[in-house]
């Protein structure tokens, strides 16, 4: 029983570090961008695609899009505003791109997620 608890204890403490880590993003802003046609030039947004963020699973390590492998979020994203927004890619590093790199880790399968007015 001691055991349990201790893992139990060792899984809550890497999650709190984990989401401290991937969370470095404003999750808000990174929603507003997701529900914004901003990021292309076609009028679409990510949003077009994943309303509520269907198809996304932000706890992913591996990104599976169209066939391609991606290692990590932002060469998904950024795969996706090329290809289905006609935008142009963020840099890895831009606080765009963190903000919707930790909007996307809070989408998980089947969770229904509230979407900002467009």
């Amino acid at each position: 029983m001691g055991k349990k608890i201790l893992w139990k204890l060792l899984m809550v403490i890497i999650v709190i570090v984990f989401a401290s880590v991937t969370f470095a993003g404003n999750v808000r802003n990174g929603e507003k961008l997701f529900n914004s046609p901003d990021l292309g030039t076609n009028g679409r947004k990510c949003s077009s695609c994943h309303r509520k963020g269907k198809g996304i699973n932000g706890t992913k390590r591996v990104f599976r899009i169209i066939g391609r492998k991606f290692r990590n979020p932002e060469d998904a994203i950024n795969f996706c505003l090329k290809l289905a927004l006609k935008g142009e890619p963020l840099e890895k590093d831009s606080k765009e791109m963190q903000d919707l790199v930790s909007y996307i880790r809070t989408l998980k399968p089947g969770k229904k997620k509230r979407v900002i007015g467009c």
